[in-house]
Order: C-alpha cells, then structure tokens, then sequence
C-alpha cells in the first residue's frame, strides 16, 4: 500500500514538473503562433498519437502486463517491440503516402504537404518510444518511468524556446522532431539497462501480446479518439484557427485529469499479480480517494480558468475560456474512466475496458457531427463532455456489478481515509529517511 501510494504521489509531482513545461510550451506557441500555429501542431501530434494507437495493437499494453505478472522476460519483449516497430512503421508511412492527397484535403485541411512529409520521418522513433514508456511501466520503474516522461517535454520545451521565435510554425515542428528522436535514444539507453533485445522475433510471446492487445485494443484507441478526434472534426468544418482555441481550452481544462491519470499509470502494473477480489477492493479505495481530489483540483480551475487562459496565453485565447468550463465536468468523468480502465487492463480483462468506451466513441462521433456545423467548437466541448460522462457511468456500471463493490465504496470518501492524508505524507518523509 505504502509503495503504491508513493509512486503515485510521485508520479503526480512529476506530472505537475511535466505540466509546468508544457504550460511553457503553450506560451511560446500562443505568443509566436497564435491559434492558428497551435491548430497546426495539434493537428499533427494528434495524428501520429492515433497513428501509434491504432498501429500498437495493443501490443504496448500486453508489454506491461506480461513483464509485470512474470509472464515474459524483458529480452523477449524488448527484442518484439524493436521489431514491431519496425514493421509497422513501414506499412503506415507506406500507407500514408497511398492516401496523402485524401488526409491534406480533409481531416489535415491547412497542413503543407512539407510538414506532412516531415512528421512522417517521427513515426517510427514514436513507435519505439511508447514501447519503451510500457516496458518501463513493466518492470515498475516508476521514477526512470517518470525522468523519461519529464525529459520529453523539458527538451520540447528547451527546442521551442530555441526554434520557434526564429523559424515559427517550422520551427515547431523541427522541435517536435529533434525532442522526440533524442528521448527515444535515451529510452534505449534505460532499456539496454534491462538487457539486451532478443535478436529473433519470439512468435509465441508475439501471439499472446497480440491476442491481449486486441482485446484492450479498440477501448485503447476508442479512449484516446474520445479525447483527440473532435480536434479533427472541428478542422474538418472549421479550420485550424478554432482548432487552437479548442485546443488550448482542452489542454487548460485536462490539468486536473493527470492526478487519476498519474493514479491509474501505477495502478495497472500494481494490481496485474493480484487477486481479484484484493484489486477491485484496492482499486475502490484508489477511485474514491483520487475522485475526491480531483473534484477539488476541478472546482480550483473553474475559478481560475478564465484568468489562467487570458494572463498566460494572451487575449487570443479568450474564446478558449467558455470552451473550458464546458469540458471541466467531461474531465471528472474521465478520470474515472481512467483508473477503471487501469484496472480492466491490470486485471486481465481489457475487454471490459473497450465496452466501458465503445459506446461514448459512437456518441462523441455523433454529436460532432450535429453540434459543430451548428454552434462551431462549443458543440465539441459539450459533445465530449457528453461523451465522457457516458464512458464513467457504463464502467462504473460493469465495475460493480460484476465484483459486487458499492457504488458508495467507489466514489464517496471515506472520512477517516481524509483525514489520513496527513499521516501518508509523513510516512513518505519516514520512509524516505529509511531507505
């Protein structure tokens, strides 16, 4: 108990070090780029994220659940996920260029052909740097797990200083670059710490990785275009310009989601050895805690959004600020999807995961494609907060049907456990002395 809660706390004080650099980024991009600039690099971030959801398989999930549960050695995963890396990055970069002038048409309206060109060079060292984050997840190397994560964005963060007031949108990009192939060198150094990759594929272990992966697989992917594929749409009738300002408001009003974010990324390897009754009483207590908390941090943001969005990013961003309030209840929902779906993945029943999103993906679709013709981006903040409030109430739903947990066990805080928070933090200063 005392080691998970640790790690999570520090992985959440990393998370906030995180934050604070991709904060730095938004100024810099807000300042020198405007709505506009930022639209585009979102535009293309998002889609090599989908492009590394959809091309994994879930293949990064089984990574953490076969090293964690001692399913598999990390030589054998290592050397699968070097190869699967560099088979898949061939198909989608082959199959990009197929359907080039399709994408620059619609969903990547407003891209050049150029920095299409560019971004394709990132898959790969995108492939293999979400391996490495999982098999780091794996081997429950929460701190190297965490210098990596905040190394990415501190050398993002360092590349636009540098290039963006010289190059601009170019300048971006090269950043996004340059940050991701360095860190993904460096990844490899953490993983050659392990051991070396297997020089040959092992087909048993790429069977089970696959048949693990495809049933987490579709709520992996159904999740992140939850999240991600309004940003699409909105270009698709809009442009890039309203793509920035949905953008900023989702990057604003997401702060309080990395607490359960930070909860369930420890939570999923924690649990994946454990017995079932066991996880689902300990993932009761993680839910109501975290919950907790967030409502707070949430309640913190509504006060300070507007002033936050304005002071920071300029009064271009100020019709960000609407759109932000609207997401604030959809990001409480989501932290709940998230450490549910931890759970499901951990437990070795990620199937359970893609139901609890399946349904809010038609739905986000869905009213996209009514509300944003209608009322521009605020129809796609009010279609994901629809959305994710769906997902919770369905995992919520399966969560304590089939393991016979209370409702009020999962989300109302138990008095004593607040009071004890604290007693956690003297325990982490108590630990830390004996360690």
């Amino acid at each position: 108990m005392i080691d998970y809660l640790k790690k999570s706390f520090v992985t959440y004080a990393n998370q906030i070090l995180k934050l604070l650099f991709i904060a730095g980024s938004n100024i810099i991009i807000a300042r020198y780029l405007g709505p506009s600039g930022k639209g585009i690099l979102t535009l293309l971030m998002s889609f090599v994220m989908i492009v590394i959801m959809i091309g994994m398989v879930g293949v990064d999930e089984a990574n953490v659940y076969f090293i964690s549960s001692k399913r598999s050695s990390h030589r054998k995963v290592f050397g699968n996920a070097v190869y699967q890396t560099a088979f898949m990055s061939a198909i989608c970069i082959l199959l990009f260029l197929l359907v080039k002038t399709w994408l620059l048409s619609s969903l990547l309206k407003g891209i050049t052909v150029q920095y299409f060109y560019i971004i394709l060079v990132l898959i790969p060292f995108a492939f293999m740097n979400q391996h490495i984050r999982t098999i780091l997840l794996g081997q429950r190397a929460i701190y190297k797990f965490n210098i990596f994560v905040i190394l990415q964005a501190l050398l993002l963060f360092l590349m636009q200083i540098i290039f963006i007031p010289i190059y601009g949108l170019f300048g971006g990009v090269i950043s996004i670059i340059i940050g991701t192939v360095v860190l993904t060198v460096l990844g490899m150094v953490f993983m050659f710490g392990y051991g070396r990759p297997g020089t040959a594929i092992d087909l048993k272990l790429l069977k089970k990785s696959y048949s693990f992966g495809v049933r987490s697989q579709l709520g992996i992917v159904f999740s992140y275009l939850n999240q991600r594929l309004d940003i699409f749409i909105v270009n698709y009738f809009l442009n890039p310009y309203h793509v920035g300002l949905y953008a900023m408001a989702v990057a604003v009003g997401e702060l309080p989601w990395h607490l359960p974010a930070a909860a369930a990324t420890v939570l999923f390897p924690w649990i994946a050895d454990k017995k079932k009754e066991d996880a689902a009483k300990f993932t009761s207590y993680v839910l109501r805690n975290t919950l907790f908390s967030t409502t707070i941090l949430v309640l913190l943001l509504a006060l300070l959004g507007k002033f936050v969005i304005v002071t920071l990013f300029g009064t271009a961003f100020e019709g960000s600020v609407l759109l932000m309030y609207v997401l604030l209840p959809g990001v409480l929902a989501l932290g709940v999807t998230r450490i549910l779906g931890a759970y499901f993945q951990g437990s070795g029943r990620p199937e359970l995961g893609t139901l609890m999103v399946a349904f809010s993906f038609v739905e986000t679709i869905v009213l996209d494609i009514i509300l944003i013709p209608r009322m521009g981006a605020l129809g796609a903040a009010i279609a994901s907060s629809v959305a994710y409030i769906t997902s919770a109430l369905v995992g919520l739903f399966i969560f304590t049907k089939l393991w016979h947990v209370s409702i009020f066990d999962v989300l109302v805080p138990k008095w004593h456990e607040i009071v004890k928070i604290r007693g956690f933090f003297k325990i982490l200063k108590r630990s830390k002395r004996d360690e």
